[in-house]
C-alpha cells in the first residue's frame, strides 16, 4: 500500500492511494489530504473483508434501484405495493441517481428532502426516505457495499410535521360547481357533468368512477355497488381493472332520489349515443367511457375539471376534493337521506342548528 502526492494543473496538489487486495492493485485518486486517503484505504480493506467485489464496475444508485425493485430484495410485495414504491423512488432516481452507491452522503438526502417537500407532504417524503434506507441496507446484504451510507440517518420527523387542512367545497361552491359542469357538458357531452355530479354525491374516488359499469348501479333501489377500481401503472396511460385494496373498499353506497334521476337521464343519453354507432348498451359497459367505448384514459378528466372550476371562479382544486367533500358531509350529517330521517324524528332538546347546517351541505349535492 502506498499513498503519494501528485500535481494537477487545476486542483493543485492531491493525494493518490495504491492498495493491493486479492492479488490486484486498486488505485484511488483525488484526495485533498493524506488523512482522506488513509480513510479510503481502511474503507476498502473493510469492504474486501466483507466480500465486496472492489475490482468490478461501481453501481450507480439508479441502476441499483432498478436491480433492487426486481430481484434485489426478498419482500413479498403485491403489485400495488411495488408500484407505490416505484413511484416513491422515481424522483430519487432523477435527482441523485447518477451518484455511486458508496458515494451517497447524508447531505445528499437532506438536499433531496427539500426538493421532495415542494410537491409532497412530509409523510410521503418520510415514506420515500424509509424505502431508500431499506434499499441501501439490502445493498449491504447483497455485498455491493460493506456498510449502508445512510446508517444512522434520521428520516423526516412527523412530530413537527405541518398539518394541512383538508380542502372541501362549501355548499355555495358545490352549487356553482354543479351548474358549471352542467353548462360545460351542454357544450360538449353529458359524461363530464355526470362524472362530477356522481363523485360529489357518492364519494367515489377517481379510479372507482372510471371502473364503474352499469351492472354496479341499481337505480330502482337507489344503490351503487363498488366492486372494482381502475389503476394506472407508472408511465402507462391505460388502466387495469383491480379489486379494491381492502375489504372496506367493497361497499354499497346509498344514492339520493335526485342523483338516481340524473343518472337515469344520463343513461338514456348514453343509450341514444350507442345506437348512433349501432351498439347496444349492456350491463358490462362502462358508465364513463372513452371515445372508443372502453375505460377512460388516465388524464381524461384533468383539463376539463380545471376548465370547469376556472370558468366558475372557483379555486382550482384536485379531483379528490370531491371525495373529501362527501366524506366531510357524511361526518357532519351521515348523508342526505339519513339526515332527513333524523330531522323528522327531531326532539326539542336536540341540536337543531347542527342538523340544519348539515342538511344544507348534503342537499347542495342533490
Amino acid at each position: 500500500m502506498s499513498i503519494k502526492q501528485y500535481a494537477t494543473k487545476t486542483a493543485g496538489t492531491l493525494w493518490r492511494l495504491d492498495i493491493k487486495i486479492g492479488g490486484k492493485t486498486i488505485t484511488r485518486r483525488g484526495f485533498k489530504t493524506q488523512l482522506e486517503a488513509k480513510k479510503e484505504e481502511r474503507r476498502l480493506r473493510n469492504e474486501a473483508d466483507f466480500g465486496v467485489n472492489l475490482t468490478g464496475p461501481k453501481m450507480k444508485l439508479s441502476d441499483y434501484l432498478d436491480f433492487w425493485m426486481g430481484i434485489g430484495n426478498s419482500r413479498d410485495w403485491s403489485e400495488n405495493q411495488a408500484n407505490r414504491v416505484s413511484q416513491l423512488m422515481s424522483p430519487i432516481r432523477d435527482d441523485i441517481g447518477h451518484v455511486k452507491l458508496e458515494n451517497i452522503r447524508h447531505s445528499d438526502i437532506v438536499k433531496l428532502r427539500s426538493i421532495l417537500r415542494e410537491k409532497w407532504a412530509d409523510r410521503t417524503v418520510k415514506h420515500a426516505e424509509v424505502q431508500l434506507k431499506a434499499a441501501l441496507e439490502d445493498a449491504v446484504k447483497n455485498k455491493l457495499i460493506a456498510t449502508s451510507p445512510l446508517a444512522g440517518f434520521e428520516t423526516v420527523s412527523m412530530r413537527n410535521a405541518e398539518l394541512k387542512e383538508i380542502e372541501v367545497f362549501e355548499p355555495s361552491e358545490q352549487i356553482k360547481l354543479i351548474e358549471g359542469a352542467r353548462d360545460y357538458s351542454a357544450k360538449t357531452d353529458a359524461r363530464w357533468f355526470a362524472i362530477i355530479f356522481l363523485a360529489l354525491n357518492s364519494g367515489l374516488r377517481k379510479g372507482e368512477l372510471f371502473a364503474l359499469q352499469w351492472k354496479h348501479l341499481n337505480l330502482e333501489d337507489e344503490l351503487l355497488h363498488v366492486r372494482q377500481s381502475l389503476e394506472f401503472p407508472p408511465g402507462k396511460p391505460c388502466g387495469v381493472l383491480k379489486r379494491p385494496k381492502t375489504k372496506a373498499g367493497l361497499r354499497t353506497v346509498e344514492l339520493s332520489f335526485n342523483a338516481c334521476a340524473e343518472l337515469a337521464r344520463y343513461k338514456l343519453a348514453t343509450q341514444e349515443l350507442f345506437l348512433k354507432f349501432r351498439k347496444k348498451l349492456s350491463p358490462d359497459d362502462f358508465v364513463f367511457f372513452s371515445d372508443e367505448f372502453g375505460p377512460l384514459p388516465k388524464d381524461a378528466l384533468r383539463s376539463r375539471w380545471e376548465t370547469i372550476q376556472k370558468a366558475n371562479m372557483l379555486p382550482v382544486r384536485p379531483c379528490h376534493t370531491l371525495w373529501h367533500t362527501r366524506e366531510c358531509d357524511d361526518c357532519h350529517g351521515y348523508g342526505y337521506k339519513k339526515l332527513t330521517r333524523e330531522i323528522r324524528s327531531y326532539k326539542p332538546d336536540g341540536d337543531f342548528e347542527y342538523l340544519r347546517s348539515s342538511l344544507q351541505r348534503a342537499k347542495a349535492r342533490c
